[in-house]
């Protein structure tokens, strides 16, 4: 069992080969990783953006629960602060974008519910 170096964006991690089922844990540990940071950004480029700018066209949030956007601002933030102290850069890169487009919907929330 050896270690190897896993570089990513600026970062080297040092990952040790442990057992699971069998010699291959971090693969499937890193399989799983990557594939809940790019649902999360996907959900985070896809839906986010599509609401903001049709909120944006409409000049109001109708139709959106206020508590919606509270719960994924709050949500988002834990996360993001999580990820960024733990310190885990996939996590934290996914969380930190869904944070940004929570915050403008709730930007959104206040400035039309006052233009009514």
């Amino acid at each position: 069992m050896g270690d190897f170096v896993l570089t990513t964006i600026g970062f080297n991690y040092k990952i040790r080969k442990l057992s699971l089922f069998g010699e291959r844990r971090f693969v499937w540990i890193n399989v799983f990783g990557v594939l809940a940071v790019a649902s999360s950004l996907s959900i985070t480029f896809i839906g986010f953006p599509r609401q903001i700018i049709r909120n944006y066209r409409r000049k109001n949030t109708e139709g959106i629960e206020p508590c919606l956007i509270y719960a994924a601002v709050s949500s988002y933030f834990f996360w993001t602060v999580y990820a960024w102290m733990k310190p885990d850069f996939f996590l934290g890169t996914a969380q930190t974008f869904g944070l940004l487009f929570a915050l403008i919907l709730l930007i959104q929330q206040f400035v039309y519910r006052k233009s009514r």
